[in-house]
């Protein structure tokens, strides 16, 4: 078996392991959120956390990132003159 063959047998192995780990995962929480909500939410929480701003963080976040734009157009690299050349 060609060893590049054997690499990718193994990779497409630990990808299945994987899946099957985080189906195991995900059917113990739909289980227990039968009796116990509350943690099962939190577990999914855990997983995929919301990211949540209010309107005027995200306002202060666009101005300071306005203003580092701003100081990246100011600094403008020298133009070089051409030499030109003389000829005889």
């Amino acid at each position: 078996m060609d060893p590049y063959e054997k690499l990718w047998m193994y990779n497409s192995w630990c990808e299945d392991k994987d899946e099957l780990i985080d189906l195991l995962r995900e059917h113990g929480i739909l289980i227990g959120s039968f009796t116990n909500p509350k943690v099962a939410q939190a577990m999914k929480k855990a997983e995929n956390p919301d990211y949540s701003m209010t309107d005027d963080e995200f306002d202060r976040q666009q101005d300071e990132l306005d203003k580092e734009v701003e100081k990246e157009k100011v600094v403008e690299k020298k133009r070089r003159r051409r030499h030109k050349i003389k000829r005889e």
